[in-house]
């Protein structure tokens, strides 16, 4: 988080994407972007209109005009396990990198 706090565990993108084939949108210089999260090494907002999204193979893109890459992204829930009935919920503001592994 912004205030270096890490949390570990499965987490609920934008409170509606929790596979791995599910999609961030957002666009760059007119061009819309579909990227499955599964190719996502990590993400990490920019400012309240762009994220940077680092991608496996090692490029990266820098996002905007979409919910899942801008203010208006819903934060994610991450749960320490699959039995975790209490997520802690993290608003987008709060968020300074997503990593995946």
């Amino acid at each position: 988080t912004n205030n270096g706090e890490v949390y570990e565990g499965l987490i609920v993108y934008d409170l509606d994407e929790a596979y791995d084939f599910e999609i961030i949108q957002g666009k760059y210089n007119d061009i819309e972007y579909l990227v499955p999260l599964k190719y996502i090494s990590s993400i990490t907002p920019k400012n309240y209109n762009y994220t940077t999204i680092y991608l496996k193979n090692g490029k990266d893109l820098l996002l905007g005009d979409g919910q899942d890459v801008s203010d208006r992204n819903d934060g994610l829930l991450v749960f320490k396990n699959e039995n975790d009935e209490a997520p802690v919920y993290l608003s987008w503001d709060e968020i300074a990198n997503i990593k995946f592994t």
